[in-house]
């Protein structure tokens, strides 16, 4: 009998929850810094820390007592690619921080972007359910990097491969199930559009994004812009066309919304708004305007079921590119 498609996604979740995100752990550790070193170095610049949100800021606290075993695998990225903190990790990913990795690759950086890339399709999918097509996608890319990894970090016994393998088949309780639906849940549907007729897409934001919009809407900065990101999963060849997009950034733009940068791990967009934007009703049908832009100019096209998600995410201070 087939497993339900829940059970496939949350298989995914602990995958890179768990065992990606130590492995992330190890290969910050691998230069044997000490912590003290690490912690007054991040500490000490200002410009890495205006980058940190709250909760962030609060995993760092824990580094001097606790090493990254509080970190999740979005702030030790943003801590592996930081130019000013290279010595944490003794190479660098193949093609740059903005181009996924070839299966040839295979620095630990390369590796760490592709951590980072199955962290991001993961956590800004908001549906809970995979097909087993999906899943075994998935499952695909969490085991090479964790045959990379134990080579990398001289692991005996296949040591992450294994751990990878266990969640792929293991049994799951019902606490194990219901644990990241709280997650899920914070993510609310903002609109659903049909950028071509074969192709739908949701675009949500996060509880903390809608707060945002809300405190903008309550004060009024009408006249003042925000910085903000978004992330499209589900989109074939995404790094190429992040490529091609960086090269056609005006093409990229609304109104009220103005494309930056393009990186991949997942499709990641880095934005300028007009925070008109969020005046009144205009907000769907402009990001909807948007949404339409972007995959009929960049012919952007669905790996499953011509479905695709997008999360909007408000950013805190300056657009940091």
């Amino acid at each position: 009998m087939a497993e339900p498609a829940q059970t496939r996604y949350t298989r995914c979740r602990y995958a890179v929850g768990d065992v990606l995100t130590d492995i992330m752990r190890e290969y910050l550790m691998y230069s044997k810094i000490p912590l003290t070193v690490i912690y007054k170095k991040i500490m000490g610049d200002d410009k890495f820390r205006k980058k940190l949100k709250q909760r962030e800021i609060g995993q760092i606290q824990t580094l001097e007592s606790h090493g990254f075993a509080d970190s999740d695998i979005s702030l030790m990225f943003k801590i592996a690619r930081y130019h000013k903190f290279a010595m944490i990790i003794p190479d660098e990913p193949s093609h740059g921080w903005d181009s996924f990795p070839l299966e040839t690759d295979n620095t630990f950086c390369d590796n760490i972007l592709r951590i980072k890339s199955c962290r991001n399709e993961i956590n800004h999918n908001p549906n809970t359910a995979l097909s087993q097509n999906e899943f075994r996608r998935m499952f695909k890319m969490y085991i090479d990097i964790g045959r990379r990894s134990d080579k990398h970090l001289s692991k005996d016994n296949n040591h992450f491969t294994h751990r990878v393998e266990n969640y792929e088949t293991c049994s799951l309780d019902k606490e194990m199930e219901e644990k990241y639906k709280g997650e899920i849940e914070n993510l609310k549907k903002i609109v659903e559009s049909n950028p071509r007729p074969d192709i739908t897409v949701k675009t949500y934001a996060s509880k903390e994004t809608q707060t945002k919009i809300d405190n903008i809407r309550a004060e009024e900065l009408f006249e003042e812009t925000s910085s903000a990101k978004i992330t499209v999963s589900g989109i074939e060849n995404a790094a190429k066309k992040a490529k091609q997009m960086n090269a056609q950034k005006d093409n990229f733009k609304t109104d009220y919304i103005e494309m930056k940068k393009a990186t991949n791990g997942s499709l990641v967009l880095f934005l300028l708004i007009n925070n008109r934007l969020f005046e009144d009703d205009m907000m769907e049908s402009e990001l909807e305007r948007f949404v339409k832009t972007l995959f009929v100019t960049a012919d952007l096209q669905c790996i499953q079921n011509h479905q695709c998600n997008i999360v909007l995410e408000l950013e805190d201070g300056k657009l940091m590119i």
